[in-house]
This record gives C-alpha cells, structure tokens and sequence, in this order.
C-alpha cells in the first residue's frame, strides 16, 4: 500500500509539473501575495506562503515560478496526511479511494497551480486532522505536538484557518483528560476540579490582580478567534477561568506519579508536554505578526462586523455555497461522499474514532462556511479545504460500494467508482483548458507597455497586475483621474475592470484616439470564479447574485485596449495604426447613471423640423432587459415660453437583449418647437454624460422630471441620435 501511495504522490506531482507554465497570467491577489513581505506595515495577506515563496526564490530566482512550484509541491505532499487521515478513521481501502480522488479532483487541480496559499493551506490543515486522530490511535503525545503545530502553520496561511484555533484548544483538553482517566478514577478529580474553581471564581470577584490577568488572557485567546460569545461576559470570563484551572490541573495529573505507569514515564511526560506547549509557537506568532509586526487584525475585525453589514441577506449567499459545494466537489463524488458521511454518522454511535472524526468534520464544515458567508469572501476556491476535507467521505462511500458481498452490486459499485473518478479527470481537463488564458489579455498589454512605452505616461484602469508585469510606472484610471488625461498619453483600458464603451466615447469626445494594441481572449469559467466580465454590472446584484457562478456556463470575451491620445496640433500618430473617433461608438454617452431621481429626459431639437417631417430617433440602452427600458417621448411647446409642456407622441415601451443595444422609432414633426427624449420606470440605467453634443443638432439643457412634465433642467447630453430620412440629414 505504502508503494501505491508513493507511486499516487509522483503522478501528483509529475502531471502538475507539466502544467507548470500553462497560465500566461496572474491573479491580483497572487501579485499580493508575491510582494507581501515586501512591505509588512500594513499588510492584510498572512505571513507562512508568502515566506515559504520567498525561500524557494532563492533557488529559482523568479517570484512567478517559486509561488507555482510551492502550491504545487503542496499539493502534491497533501497525499501523505489525507491517506493517512482516511486510514486512521476509516481503512486502506477508503484512505487509497481517496486520494485517488483527490489526484483528480478539477478544483484542487486547477488552484494547486495558481499562486494562491490553498495548497500549502489544505496540507497543513490535513495534517493538522491526521496529527489529531493519530494520536488517539497510538496514544502518542508527539502525534498530537504535529498536529497541534501543523495547524499553527496553517492559521499562518490563510485566514478560515482562525477556526482550528477551537478545535485545536478541544483535541489537547480531550487528550490529556482521556490520558487521566486510564490512570486514575475521575470523580475525586472532578471534585479537585470543581473546589479550585469555586475558590478561583471567588478570587475573580475579590482580588483585582486575578481578575485583571484573567481578562488579558480572556482578550488574547478571542484575538484569535473572534466571535460573539452569547450570555453575560462576566460568566464567559469565569467558565474561560475554570477552563484553564481544569486544563493546568489534568497536566498535573499528567506528570505527576500513578499506579501502572511504564518505566521512563518521569523524563518522557516532561518532555512530551513541553512538546505540546512549544507546538502553540504558530499562533503565538500570529499574534505577534498581527499586532506588532503587519498592525493589522483585519481578519478578525472583519469577522465581527461583516455579519451586520449583511442585513439579513447572508441567506442568500449561504444558499449559493450549498449549491456550488457539491457542483465544486463533482456530483458522482459528492453522491459518494454523501453515503460515506450517511454511513460515518450511523458507524459512528460503535466506533469513538469515528465519532470524533464526525464531531470534527461537521464542526470544520460549518465554522468555514460561517466565515465565508459573514466575510462574502465568495468563488469556488474558496471551497478547496472544504473539498480536500470531503474527499475520506468520498472514499468511505466508494469503500462500501465495491465491499457489496454479492457480486452484482459489487460490479456496480466498481462501475459508479470509476465513473466518478473519470467524471472528475474529464472535468479537470476542460476546467484547465478554458481557463488558460485568464487574464492572459492583461499580461499581453502589460507586456507592450513594457517593451515600447518606456518613459511614456501611461494611465491604466487596472494597476496591480499591469505593474507587476509591465514594470513602469502608471497612474491610475478612473472616474475621477480620466479628466487629466492630456494628449500624448496612453490609456490601458481592461475590460474585466472598465466598461471599454463608455471609456472609449468619453475619451473619443475629447480627443482623436489612436488605437496601438488590443488583445482579446476567450474563456469558460468552468470552476466560476472572479474570470468573468462584470464591468459595469450594479455591485449590490453581485453581493446578492453572484455573477461569477451564474455566467459559469457562459464563453466569456474579455478585451483589453491601449489608445494614444492624438495631440491635434503636431498630428502625431495620425498616419498609424487605427485611429477612433466618436463614429466608432455611436453618439457620445459619459457614463451610466442609476437614475432614481428623475424617469424623464428631453432635449430642444435645433433648429426645429417643419411640420410633417418624419423624425427617426435612435437611443442605446444602458442595460438589458427592464432595466435599461425606456419609451421615446416627444414634448411641444405650445405657450412659447421655450418649455416642453404637452406630450404630443411616445413610443411603446422598448428592452433591449444586450447593454449597448439601440432601439429606433419615428413620429412625424408637428410643427413649431419640439423636444425628443425618453422616459423610463423609475430606478432604470441611463447613458448620461456632460455637453456638448458630438454632432449638434439637439441643446445641451435636458429638461427632465419625476413623475410630471419635464420642466427641471440641467446640463446633460445622453446617447441619443436624430435623423430626417425624408431629408437625407442627420444630427
């Protein structure tokens, strides 16, 4: 069996090692991560991945390949502790199913080549749970002191893992009073137990120095894991007290004399114990790291506020991590895990190890998926340890399946077995196919401006990954900074940040643009994660929607674009490449407006058309569907005070399929002065930018209203378009 697993961790390795350069392109976070120590003051990201990268770029000399190569080896060495968690708790047999699965599991596969601390996190949190469970297998305290510290570590990777710091207080509590009461009888030390607290309480009460050290210590242990605790504090503060009076008098009975005891007891229990107290080494640092090295418990902060910010929608979000988990997990392997968890929990009232392995599992699954919802930290990765923790459920179902005594059933659950191990391989194929280029037209960008924009002021709508890789500095491009562009300038417009249209008419109704580079990539973001085009999507329906797990499905375009801005004295750049002007974009629009205080825009049309003339109005939707409707309005001005007061023609309410979409409708002119526009349901999208008009034709004073005759008036221009067919003109 040992060879098997042996033979299972190359094949790990080896097929990961294939696909070491298969991603041309990095994750935002990923670039964080990379320079993370770079600058600790401040710092949000943990410290362990980071460190154990910038170890290995000593060998390496190249930051992109050490973070690939240590999620990788990662990976790889998590064969080790998940067999031999699935071979403590369950058997060979399951623990081999296992990592069988886990060989070929899409979500483990696909981010174990990322440069994301999941690898190097789900290895030390495996072999936190083996450390535990073997332990009580053998009885050995050293297992324990693994464990103990292997989930150090892992706190010091990533952030869900503050939810071992619990179970890790549970299991030393667990181990040491299962160690008494093989030596001892009990109830006189629950006696002991229960006198000192008594005594320990009413010194809590009388004695300021006790109460004072039992707070410090109370404050520091929730600085790690911060939650609610419900009931008054002041009883929180004493149950913490009698917890650790209960803990300081079982390490007593640990050490001191006992009938029965092996020889060698005197020097080995000394030892074993101050083993289990270095193996906190981890989470005192992390403490540390925290509060006196990064000054940053965001973290944790944010655990205790991001319920709140939730106002009753975390529902919602749960409910989309339920539906991913199994998609995540593949659903023939989740089937199985599904009967191996059925069959633990019935197992489980016969087997302790199996007990404690359900008690451990149900409180892991749930404590991550508490801090999931309350941060919305939501894509699938963040799934990966929750997967990784499944997989000996899996393997315990595929276990039961093939031992069927009778052969037809057997034969069956050999079939499902391996169906669901090919489910999987065919899965990963695809995921890793269509995610390849993720990204990938950012580093191609990145990569022009480095080779050909040097000394270039170069403005850019996406500044980490585009740094990291273009290496020359940028300045950022928003809404707020997009008015400094001056002509000369470059403009890196990223369409999975900015909405490239709206960018694009803003900039061409300013300036000539000169296009230089555009790259474009095609993707299907299988596993649905942050690879997916939300520019100009509302930021609440996301929360609330995800949009990575509904277009997961979905062929994804993205575009990224560099522009030159044309100096119109010198003409530079006019005879190359492809020069833009607003013709490309259709009429100017600056930006989209969510417009709640207003459902009514019209413009003067100038000089006004002859009665009879037919009139074609063209406008762009904001937004597909209800919230980019309108209806095309048109107002005369029958007092002549210059005011629209008498609707005379409106169209039928028009939506779009697609954003950017245009709809047409004609009316003929009656005569004198009229105004053109639209009206919509309160609350739609709208184009809405800054005069004047690209092309005239139409005042720059929009006349709107909520609910009445457009009488309000401001300096607006939208994206709309007039035409006179019978004239042969256009405004």
């Amino acid at each position: 069996m040992k060879r098997w697993v042996l033979l299972i961790f190359g094949i790990n390795l080896a097929a990961r090692l294939l696909f070491l350069n298969w991603h041309p392109a990095v994750y935002t976070d990923s670039v964080d991560y990379m320079t993370a120590l770079e600058r600790v003051r401040g710092t949000i990201i943990l410290p362990a991945y980071p460190f154990a990268l910038k170890s290995l770029n000593h060998l390496t000399g190249d930051l992109q390949l050490a973070g690939r190569l240590v999620s990788i080896i990662f990976a790889a060495l998590a064969v080790f502790p998940l067999f031999g968690l699935a071979r403590a708790v369950y058997n060979r047999r399951a623990a081999l199913f296992t990592v069988l699965f886990c060989t070929v599991s899409p979500l483990i596969f696909r981010w174990s080549l990322r440069i994301f601390p999941h690898g190097m996190y789900s290895f030390c949190v495996l072999l936190f749970f083996y450390g535990i469970f073997r332990s009580f297998e053998v009885r050995s305290p050293w297992w324990l002191a693994a464990g103990i510290f292997s989930g150090g570590v892992a706190i010091l990777t990533y952030p869900t893992g503050l939810v071992l710091v619990p179970a890790a207080a549970v299991a030393v509590f667990f181990y040491f009073l299962v160690a008494a009461g093989r030596e001892r009888s009990l109830l006189p030390v629950l006696g002991i137990f229960l006198a000192g607290w008594i005594l320990l309480g009413l010194g809590f009460l009388f004695l300021p120095r006790l109460e004072n050290l039992t707070v410090s210590a109370f404050d520091f242990l929730l600085g790690f894991f911060p939650v609610s605790l419900p009931g008054p504090l002041l009883l929180s503060r004493l149950i913490f007290l009698g917890a650790g009076w209960g803990l300081i008098l079982l390490w007593g009975l640990y050490l001191f004399p006992a009938p029965g005891r092996k020889a060698g007891w005197w020097c080995r229990r000394p030892l074993a114990l101050l083993a289990i107290v270095l193996s906190a080494g981890p989470y005192i640092f992390l403490y540390i790291w925290q509060h006196h090295l990064a000054m940053s418990t965001w973290y944790q902060e944010g655990m205790r506020t991001s319920m709140r910010s939730l106002a009753g929608r975390w529902e919602t979000w749960l409910d989309y991590y339920l539906v991913a988990y199994p998609y995540v997990l593949i659903y023939p392997v989740a089937v199985l895990a599904g009967i191996g968890l059925v069959l633990t929990v019935i197992r489980s009232f016969r087997q302790p190890i199996l007990r404690g392995w359900t008690v451990f599992f149900i409180y892991f699954f749930a404590a991550v998926f508490y801090t999931l919802v309350v941060n919305k930290w939501w894509t699938p990765r963040y799934l990966y340890m929750l997967v990784a923790a499944s997989l000996p459920l899996a393997g315990y179902g595929a276990d039961f399946l093939v031992s069927a005594r009778k052969r037809v059933p057997r034969s069956s659950g050999w079939i499902i077995v391996s169906l669901s191990l090919l489910a999987s391989t065919v899965f990963t194929g695809f995921a890793l196919y269509w995610s390849r280029d993720s990204f990938a037209d950012i580093r191609r960008s990145a990569d022009y401006i480095r080779e050909n924009l040097g000394g270039r002021t170069v403005y850019s709508s996406e500044l980490r990954k585009v740094g990291w890789w273009a290496k020359t500095p940028l300045r950022g491009y928003t809404q707020q900074s997009r008015g400094r562009v001056r002509p000369g300038d470059y403009v890196l417009l990223v369409g999975w940040h900015t909405n490239l249209n709206t960018e694009l008419r803003y900039l061409s109704s300013r300036y000539t643009l000169r296009e230089v580079n555009r790259e474009r990539v095609e993707l299907r973001p299988l596993l649905a994660d942050d690879i997916v085009d939300w520019a100009g999507r509302r930021l609440r329906r996301r929360a609330n929607d995800p949009v990575c797990w509904e277009e997961r499905f979905n062929l994804q375009t993205l575009e990224s674009v560099i522009v030159e801005v044309i100096d119109p004295e010198t003409g530079r750049g006019m005879d190359e490449g492809k020069i833009l002007t607003p013709s490309n974009f259709g009429l100017w629009a600056g930006g989209e407006e969510h417009a709640t205080y207003f459902d009514s825009g019209v413009w003067e049309v100038v000089p006004p058309p002859e009665e009879g003339t037919g009139v074609v109005v063209e406008l762009a939707h904001a937004r597909a569907g209800e919230e980019g409707a309108f209806r095309f309005v048109v107002y005369a001005d029958t007092e002549g005070d210059g005011l629209p007061d008498r609707l005379v023609g409106e169209s039928p309410l028009l939506r779009s399929e697609r954003p950017d979409q245009w709809s047409r409708w004609e009316f003929t002119a009656p005569g004198g002065r009229i105004f053109v526009g639209s009206r919509w349901p309160l609350g739609a999208w709208v184009f809405i930018g800054a005069p004047p008009w690209p092309e005239g034709g139409l005042g720059e004073t929009m006349f709107y209203s909520r609910g009445g005759v457009p009488h309000s008036r401001a300096r607006r221009i939208t994206n709309l378009r007039l035409s006179f067919p019978g004239k042969g003109e256009e405004n």
